[in-house]
């Protein structure tokens, strides 16, 4: 298991299949003082990683990106915006793993200062930040459960 396995998709806290499993009648819903709602978070990282996967594959994206806020709703569309939001956040992750995969690809540089390896380090703590953030907000909802192999 690589370093990025274990960041993106499995390890060093809950799997992230995981975390992002929600029942749809709570992800929007905002708990007491919280600023987000669950949606509007895996939202955000959502985008954010699409973001940064477009440019560690070398397209050319905007420096005005705007889509790194958080949407203008609090909830999804529906279920299946939900889950296609879901489908899309832990495909993103896979994906960057598998770019991770390649030693020499790591090192190149984006032209931001920052090597593919960085860039993917960054957003590796940008995610498990959310990330945390969701496990915090189903906690004051009542709805999160440990994975059995796992306290997280």
């Amino acid at each position: 298991m690589t370093i990025f396995q274990r960041l993106f998709t499995d390890l060093e806290f809950a799997p992230r299949d995981h975390i992002v499993t929600v029942p749809f009648a709570y992800v929007g819903v905002q708990p007491g003082a919280a600023h987000h709602s669950i949606f509007e978070e895996l939202w955000h990282v959502t985008k954010w990683q699409s973001f940064v996967l477009r440019m560690v594959r070398g397209e050319v994206v905007r420096s005005d990106y705007d889509e790194e806020g958080f949407p203008d709703e609090q909830v999804p569309e529906g279920e299946n915006a939900w889950l296609e939001l879901v489908s899309e956040f832990l495909a993103g992750s896979a994906e960057a793993v598998a770019l991770a995969g390649d030693e020499d690809a790591l090192a190149v540089s984006l032209g931001d200062g920052l090597t593919v390896r960085e860039r993917l380090e960054l957003l590796a703590v940008h995610n498990a930040y959310h990330l945390g953030k969701i496990v915090l907000l189903r906690q004051l909802l009542g709805i999160w459960v440990p994975p059995l192999d796992d306290a997280a």
